[in-house]
Protein backbone atom coordinates (compact mmCIF):
# COMPACT_ATOMS: atom_id res chain seq x y z
CA UNK A 1 0.00 0.00 0.00
CA UNK A 2 1.40 3.44 -0.90
CA UNK A 3 2.28 5.96 1.82
CA UNK A 4 -0.39 8.41 0.59
CA UNK A 5 -3.04 5.73 1.08
CA UNK A 6 -1.77 5.11 4.61
CA UNK A 7 -1.90 8.82 5.39
CA UNK A 8 -5.43 8.99 3.97
CA UNK A 9 -6.56 6.01 6.06
CA UNK A 10 -4.95 7.45 9.18
CA UNK A 11 -6.65 10.79 8.60
CA UNK A 12 -10.02 9.10 8.14
CA UNK A 13 -9.48 7.08 11.33
CA UNK A 14 -8.67 10.27 13.24
CA UNK A 15 -11.77 12.01 11.91
CA UNK A 16 -13.93 9.02 12.80
CA UNK A 17 -12.39 8.90 16.26
CA UNK A 18 -12.97 12.64 16.77
CA UNK A 19 -16.58 12.27 15.63
CA UNK A 20 -17.17 9.39 18.01
CA UNK A 21 -15.52 11.31 20.85
CA UNK A 22 -17.57 14.41 20.19
CA UNK A 23 -20.86 12.54 19.99
CA UNK A 24 -20.19 10.35 23.02
CA UNK A 25 -17.85 12.44 25.15
CA UNK A 26 -19.34 15.90 24.90
CA UNK A 27 -22.59 14.87 26.57
CA UNK A 28 -20.62 13.46 29.50
CA UNK A 29 -18.40 16.53 29.58
CA UNK A 30 -21.42 18.86 29.82
CA UNK A 31 -22.64 16.87 32.81
CA UNK A 32 -19.22 17.16 34.45
CA UNK A 33 -18.48 13.44 34.12
CA UNK A 34 -15.55 13.68 31.71
CA UNK A 35 -12.13 13.46 33.32
CA UNK A 36 -9.49 16.05 32.55
CA UNK A 37 -7.41 13.46 30.75
CA UNK A 38 -6.38 13.21 27.14
CA UNK A 39 -7.97 10.72 24.80
CA UNK A 40 -5.71 9.33 22.12
CA UNK A 41 -6.69 7.81 18.82
CA UNK A 42 -5.26 4.49 17.75
CA UNK A 43 -1.69 4.65 16.55
CA UNK A 44 -0.85 4.01 12.94
CA UNK A 45 1.65 1.21 12.40
CA UNK A 46 5.02 2.37 11.13
CA UNK A 47 4.18 6.09 11.21
CA UNK A 48 3.44 6.51 14.94
CA UNK A 49 0.72 9.02 14.02
CA UNK A 50 -1.33 9.98 17.08
CA UNK A 51 -4.04 12.64 17.62
CA UNK A 52 -4.88 13.69 21.12
CA UNK A 53 -8.27 15.23 21.91
CA UNK A 54 -8.42 17.29 25.09
CA UNK A 55 -11.52 18.78 26.71
CA UNK A 56 -10.50 22.19 25.34
CA UNK A 57 -10.30 20.91 21.76
CA UNK A 58 -13.68 19.18 22.05
CA UNK A 59 -15.27 22.33 23.47
CA UNK A 60 -13.74 24.41 20.66
CA UNK A 61 -15.12 22.00 18.02
CA UNK A 62 -18.55 22.10 19.67
CA UNK A 63 -18.49 25.93 19.71
CA UNK A 64 -17.66 26.04 15.99
CA UNK A 65 -20.72 23.91 15.20
CA UNK A 66 -23.05 25.97 17.42
CA UNK A 67 -26.44 26.90 16.00
CA UNK A 68 -29.19 28.96 17.49
CA UNK A 69 -31.26 26.48 19.50
CA UNK A 70 -34.54 28.41 19.61
CA UNK A 71 -34.49 29.49 15.96
CA UNK A 72 -36.22 27.43 13.28
CA UNK A 73 -34.11 24.62 11.88
CA UNK A 74 -35.38 25.11 8.31
CA UNK A 75 -38.60 26.27 6.71
CA UNK A 76 -39.50 26.42 3.06
CA UNK A 77 -39.44 29.54 0.92
CA UNK A 78 -42.33 29.83 -1.56
CA UNK A 79 -43.19 32.21 -4.38
CA UNK A 80 -45.72 35.00 -3.90
CA UNK A 81 -48.20 36.68 -6.24
CA UNK A 82 -47.33 34.44 -9.19
CA UNK A 83 -43.57 34.81 -8.77
CA UNK A 84 -41.10 31.96 -8.43
CA UNK A 85 -39.13 31.44 -5.21
CA UNK A 86 -38.03 28.17 -3.61
CA UNK A 87 -35.47 27.02 -1.07
CA UNK A 88 -34.92 26.67 2.65
CA UNK A 89 -34.67 29.36 5.30
CA UNK A 90 -32.79 28.87 8.57
CA UNK A 91 -30.65 30.69 11.09
CA UNK A 92 -27.14 29.97 12.26
CA UNK A 93 -24.74 31.50 14.71
CA UNK A 94 -21.16 31.67 13.56
CA UNK A 95 -18.40 33.22 15.65
CA UNK A 96 -21.04 34.76 17.90
CA UNK A 97 -22.93 36.47 15.07
CA UNK A 98 -26.47 35.53 14.09
CA UNK A 99 -27.11 34.90 10.37
CA UNK A 100 -30.10 34.20 8.16
CA UNK A 101 -29.30 31.45 5.66
CA UNK A 102 -31.16 30.89 2.39
CA UNK A 103 -30.16 27.40 1.23
CA UNK A 104 -30.69 25.78 -2.18
CA UNK A 105 -32.64 28.81 -3.33
CA UNK A 106 -34.04 29.31 -6.80
CA UNK A 107 -35.57 32.79 -6.92
CA UNK A 108 -36.92 34.74 -9.88
CA UNK A 109 -34.36 37.37 -10.85
CA UNK A 110 -35.48 40.88 -9.96
CA UNK A 111 -33.53 44.14 -10.25
CA UNK A 112 -33.95 45.33 -6.65
CA UNK A 113 -34.87 42.34 -4.50
CA UNK A 114 -34.44 42.85 -0.77
CA UNK A 115 -34.60 40.27 2.00
CA UNK A 116 -36.62 41.18 5.09
CA UNK A 117 -37.13 39.67 8.51
CA UNK A 118 -40.77 40.62 9.11
CA UNK A 119 -43.17 40.87 12.03
CA UNK A 120 -46.80 39.82 11.56
CA UNK A 121 -46.00 38.93 7.93
CA UNK A 122 -45.46 42.64 7.17
CA UNK A 123 -42.08 43.68 5.79
CA UNK A 124 -42.66 47.30 6.88
CA UNK A 125 -42.63 46.03 10.46
CA UNK A 126 -39.32 44.30 10.04
CA UNK A 127 -35.67 44.62 9.15
CA UNK A 128 -34.26 45.00 5.62
CA UNK A 129 -31.27 42.63 5.66
CA UNK A 130 -30.02 43.73 2.25
CA UNK A 131 -30.17 43.15 -1.48
CA UNK A 132 -30.45 39.62 -2.84
CA UNK A 133 -27.51 39.51 -5.27
CA UNK A 134 -27.49 35.75 -5.83
CA UNK A 135 -30.67 34.00 -6.99
CA UNK A 136 -29.52 30.38 -6.76
CA UNK A 137 -27.48 28.42 -4.26
CA UNK A 138 -26.86 29.46 -0.68
CA UNK A 139 -26.86 33.04 0.60
CA UNK A 140 -26.04 34.41 4.06
CA UNK A 141 -27.34 37.63 5.61
CA UNK A 142 -25.86 38.94 8.86
CA UNK A 143 -28.47 40.00 11.38
CA UNK A 144 -27.98 43.35 13.10
CA UNK A 145 -26.58 43.14 16.63
CA UNK A 146 -29.14 42.36 19.33
CA UNK A 147 -31.64 40.96 16.78
CA UNK A 148 -33.58 37.99 18.10
CA UNK A 149 -34.96 35.83 15.24
CA UNK A 150 -37.82 34.73 17.50
CA UNK A 151 -39.20 38.28 17.38
CA UNK A 152 -40.03 37.78 13.67
CA UNK A 153 -42.50 35.44 12.02
CA UNK A 154 -41.50 35.54 8.36
CA UNK A 155 -38.79 36.13 5.81
CA UNK A 156 -39.87 38.10 2.74
CA UNK A 157 -38.16 38.75 -0.58
CA UNK A 158 -39.50 42.03 -1.98
CA UNK A 159 -38.65 43.90 -5.18
CA UNK A 160 -38.55 47.60 -4.28
CA UNK A 161 -38.34 48.79 -7.89
CA UNK A 162 -41.61 47.13 -8.91
CA UNK A 163 -43.16 47.18 -5.40
CA UNK A 164 -43.99 43.48 -5.46
CA UNK A 165 -43.38 40.55 -3.13
CA UNK A 166 -41.41 37.75 -4.80
CA UNK A 167 -41.40 35.12 -2.05
CA UNK A 168 -41.87 34.40 1.63
CA UNK A 169 -41.30 31.83 4.31
CA UNK A 170 -43.32 31.59 7.51
CA UNK A 171 -41.01 30.96 10.45
CA UNK A 172 -41.99 28.25 12.91
CA UNK A 173 -40.02 28.76 16.12
CA UNK A 174 -41.29 25.45 17.53
CA UNK A 175 -39.15 23.35 15.17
Amino acid sequence: MKMTNLVYLATMALLLNATLLSSAGIADMKEGKMQDTKMASPEMQGGEMKEEMTKDKIMKNEKMMETTPAAPMAVMLAGSEGHMAAGKVSFTKEMGKEQLVLTDIDVEKVPDGHVYLAKHGDRTQGIDLGVLKQFTGTVYFALPAMTNPEDYDSVIIYCKKFKVEIGRAKLDHKM
